[in-house]
């Protein structure tokens, strides 16, 4: 999941927009992207709940498949495109955790 262009050293919206679409695309979900205003540790900051659905079921029918939370304000993220493209990553982990889980169960 690489940016698509060299022009800055941070991911753009469009960059953001074409992973999800790939993310989406290859792994054969939906990806829901929630925003609230969070106090973590007395400071506000913004919390992003990011999930996959299965494409199979309407959202809201089955429990998500990954899901993840991302602080910007709080931590390491300095940009919502960068917390967005870290929570990606750890929804990429989660949901290859559980193909492996599911693999080691059959064999």
């Amino acid at each position: 999941m690489a940016t698509s262009r060299i022009s800055s050293n941070s991911p753009d919206a469009i960059d953001v927009a074409s992973v999800m679409e790939a993310f989406e695309t290859i792994n054969k979900v939906n990806i829901v992207l929630i925003g609230r205003v969070a106090v973590v540790s007395g400071s506000h900051c913004l919390r992003f709940l990011v999930e996959a659905h299965s494409k199979e079921t309407e959202i809201g029918e089955a429990p998500s498949l990954a899901s993840v939370n991302a602080y910007l304000g709080y931590g390491g993220h300095k940009t919502m495109e960068g917390a967005i493209m870290w929570a990606l990553y750890q929804l990429d982990w989660q949901l290859a955790e559980a193909e492996l889980r599911k693999a080691s169960k059959t064999a």
